[in-house]
């Protein structure tokens, strides 16, 4: 609040908003299990959902099917931000996931 900032990120480094903090909190993720574990926070972040583009060897943690699952079973819906080797070209997939 001191600062004026509108929310704040957390990770593993930091799974705590700042006490008292009313803000937008969102997360980093890096697995379904992490997803269905938060779901107090605005918005999480998946990754890697397909291979980076821009870190050589970090390559897509997860299948089509596992994503559609997640979708299936409500861990992955309008709250998730899916990163990762993210393209135009991948946006119908995207959707179906």
């Amino acid at each position: 609040m001191e600062y004026g900032i509108g929310g704040v990120h957390l990770n593993a480094r930091s799974p705590q908003p700042p006490l008292g903090f009313e803000g937008i909190v969102s997360r980093s993720c890096h697995s379904l299990e992490e997803l269905a574990a938060h779901p107090e926070e605005d918005y999480l972040f998946l990754s890697p959902i397909f291979d980076s583009i821009s870190k050589s060897g970090y390559r897509a943690a997860f299948t089509p099917e596992q994503l559609r699952e997640g979708s299936r079973q409500g861990i992955i819906n309008r709250r998730i931000v899916a990163l990762g080797g993210i393209r135009p070209a991948h946006t119908p997939t995207l959707r179906d996931y």
